[in-house]
């Protein structure tokens, strides 16, 4: 899949920060090629950071995105800065914790007109540029599944491997459980 092929973007990436801008910003370094090749909208989701965050990713992103001005507070909603198609930062009033502070985010990317798929990225992570693509490739292969992980590489050792999958969900038991081996033939 050619990375410059997609007119309008049909995922929604979402980034979690509290307290780590650094390792935030540099993800986000990760994913800006595909929001340029209009492949991705990222939706940050800052969980009440006590430092300097807040301002450390609206000036990256002000860096790079014609951003609006930060809209106020509505009701439950979290705080919004940012352009709907390319690049949105929520901020909540309080940390959340991991679930409810990505589910925030989730929310947003559903509510846009034309995402299909949400991609949730601890900040911790680089994001090679061929991932979503090849991500995109198997959802199309195979329509009926619902969630897709990826490969996941030692950061300071990236020949191995920390993670390749290898789970199933059964939402009827709303549990995972590892799948079993196969051989090649099977």
């Amino acid at each position: 899949m050619n990375p410059h092929s997609c007119q309008n973007p049909r995922v929604c990436a979402v980034v979690l920060n509290w307290n780590q801008p650094d390792l935030t910003l540099r993800c986000l370094s990760s994913l800006y090629p595909l929001v340029e090749w209009r492949q991705l909208v990222v939706v940050v989701v800052d969980n009440a950071s006590t430092d300097n965050s807040v301002d450390r990713v609206k000036a990256w992103a002000a860096d790079r995105f014609s951003l609006g001005n930060e809209a106020e507070d509505f009701g439950q909603q979290p705080s919004v800065y940012g352009r709907e198609w390319e690049f949105l930062f929520l901020r909540n009033d309080e940390n959340r914790g991991y679930a409810a502070g990505n589910n925030v985010g989730v929310r947003f990317g559903l509510e846009r007109r034309g995402i299909e798929y949400i991609w949730i990225l601890n900040n911790d992570t680089i994001v090679d540029e061929r991932a979503l693509s090849h991500l995109l490739e198997c959802a199309t292969a195979y329509p009926n599944v619902g969630i897709f992980g990826s490969t996941v590489l030692e950061l300071d050792s990236p020949a191995l491997v920390q993670c390749a999958g290898g789970y199933r969900y059964y939402p009827a038991l709303s549990v995972v459980r590892k799948c079993p081996r196969r051989t090649a033939s099977e």
